[in-house]
């Protein structure tokens, strides 16, 4: 499994949002995210691939 990493000091995650990411790394099926955050209008992009 790979994905890429979080700099959670940038980013102030929303109650709740870490178990969702959680629950998707468990999943068997690939995913993307993308979303632009308010925070310095910074977009956060996740890649997750390659589920092994």
């Amino acid at each position: 499994m790979k994905y890429s990493f979080i700099n959670k000091n940038k980013f102030k995650l929303a109650s709740g949002l870490t178990e969702f990411f959680d629950y998707l790394k468990e999943s068997k099926n690939p995913f993307i995210i993308a979303t632009a955050s308010g925070v310095n209008n910074v977009k956060l992009l996740i890649r997750v691939l390659n589920y092994s």
